[in-house]
């Protein structure tokens, strides 16, 4: 299995803001042979904080994602750089929003 053996600050605060707005969470979570940063189950939602190496490994994420993808999860890459309250807000809105347009279609 391939994991993050470090849980930064950086993705603590992203999992801090995911539960300040009422959403369970789960970090380092198994899927196959790889780990999510940060999982959210009622949206099915997996969350990669993206540090600098990450340009370093860019197609080993993509196909990462496609593997991830392929259970239905759908992934959202962040960055030190775009962690912020307002950021999630607006990516959880969006997931929601095509959630329910899905449910009704």
């Amino acid at each position: 299995m391939e994991s993050n053996k470090y849980y930064t600050k950086s993705a603590q605060k992203m999992e801090g803001f995911l539960n300040k707005l009422g959403l369970v969470t789960e970090h380092e979570y198994p899927v196959g042979k790889y780990f999510i940063d940060i999982f959210c189950p009622e949206l099915n939602i997996g969350f990669e904080f993206d540090g600098p190496y990450h340009k370093l490994r860019k197609s080993k994420d993509i196909a990462r994602d496609e593997e991830l993808e392929k259970t239905g999860i759908k992934m959202i890459h962040i960055t030190q750089k775009e962690l912020s309250l307002k950021k999630i807000k607006e990516i959880i809105g969006y997931e929601q929003a095509d959630n329910r347009d899905i449910s009704k279609g």
